[in-house]
């Protein structure tokens, strides 16, 4: 059988991106004739790659589109009706976030809920990455759902650590450290409020590394507020190679999160991979994927979370029981258990898997 998967952009180290790409693996190993084609291929991305404008329906039997952003290939799969057509949802930040921050990104999220609205009738079977993106796809009324979770991808173990960081940041202060785009969403103005408490009342050899690229207005808003508060230490990267991620990992302490909506969160993964106790707010799908692990706070009280974090660094039979769990709950993440749970869903949804 022939599968076509899209995705609306293709970038290295994407989530969605490597979701794809390892997906792609499963189904070439089922024994699938399988390609990947997105709207947008990043430079220097993958080279077996192709734009959605090469794709021919007429020469594949079955589309499953990474849903995640808006792309004109929603709406030209309702034209698809002899194929077998197929979502994996990994859900769509609600506009609202992006209101007065970047209209361009508000736009395109409310879009893509109105094309995700769109499918409900035309798609024989929607995947979710996580029971909460299932959830939403149920409560739009899509018929048939059935669960393909994320695997950890252990590529980033292999990267080269960057030397200049290492040694910048290696150096005895406390790093806590987020990883993720800086906007409305993912709270690192709460971050920041939590850092300034912990710097402030238990221990000032600390910094804040916020890993990612972000909205203009939001990352301006931000350093505003680091001014505001007087607050060292900050460090807000910009977009970052897999060497210089896995060297922020490797140097880090604690991953610590307020983020307000993710539909799965890879980074959680990546910080039991590396060692990192977790302390995160828990919303939208955080509490899934931590399962029973990690420290996932009720409420956003930035002097709850402030002990916390020096009760768990002060403490190393803690924080070696943190670390350990986390360790446990990352194995069910990992290729073997996962591959069983895609081809259940495969079956589930009428595939020869």
């Amino acid at each position: 059988m022939k599968f076509a998967q899209f995705v609306s952009s293709y970038t290295t180290g994407d989530a969605v991106s490597n979701s794809a790409r390892n997906l792609g693996e499963v189904l070439s190993a089922l024994g699938f004739e399988t390609r990947i084609f997105a709207d947008h291929v990043h430079p220097g991305a993958a080279k077996d790659v192709y734009l959605t404008a090469k794709f021919n329906p007429h020469q594949w039997d079955a589309v499953l589109y990474h849903f995640a952003f808006a792309s004109p290939i929603a709406e030209e799969m309702t034209m698809w009706p002899d194929l077998k057509r197929y979502i994996l949802y990994h859900n769509v930040t609600p506009s609202h976030y992006f209101r007065g921050y970047d209209e361009h990104s508000r736009e395109a999220c409310k879009n893509a809920r109105e094309q995700l609205y769109l499918l409900k009738d035309h798609i024989d079977c929607a995947f979710a990455v996580s029971n909460y993106n299932a959830a939403e796809l149920k409560a739009i009324g899509y018929k048939q759902v059935e669960l393909m979770p994320i695997w950890f991808d252990s590529k980033l173990n292999e990267a080269q650590t960057d030397e200049r960081l290492q040694h910048r940041f290696d150096d005895g202060f406390v790093n806590f450290l987020f990883v993720g785009r800086l906007t409305p969403h993912k709270s690192q103005h709460d971050l920041l409020k939590v850092f300034y408490l912990y710097k402030t009342y238990y221990n000032p050899n600390s910094r804040l590394l916020l890993v990612g690229s972000g909205q203009e207005k939001y990352v301006s808003e931000l350093r505003s507020m680091i001014l505001q508060l007087k607050l060292k230490d900050v460090h807000i990267t910009g977009h970052v190679t897999d060497s210089q991620l896995a060297t922020y990992y490797r140097c880090a302490n604690v991953f610590l999160s307020m983020s307000e909506h993710e539909g799965f969160c890879v980074p959680l993964l990546e910080s039991m991979n590396f060692g990192l106790p977790i302390v995160a707010y828990d919303a939208a799908a955080i509490g899934e994927t931590l399962g029973t692990s990690g420290v996932k706070l009720k409420t956003k009280d930035p002097r709850l979370a402030a002990e916390l974090l020096h009760e768990i660094l002060t403490d190393p039979v803690l924080k070696t029981a943190l670390i350990q769990k986390q360790y446990e709950r990352l194995q069910q993440f990992q290729l073997e258990p996962i591959k069983q749970k895609i081809i259940d869903s495969l079956g589930k949804a009428g595939l020869p898997a």
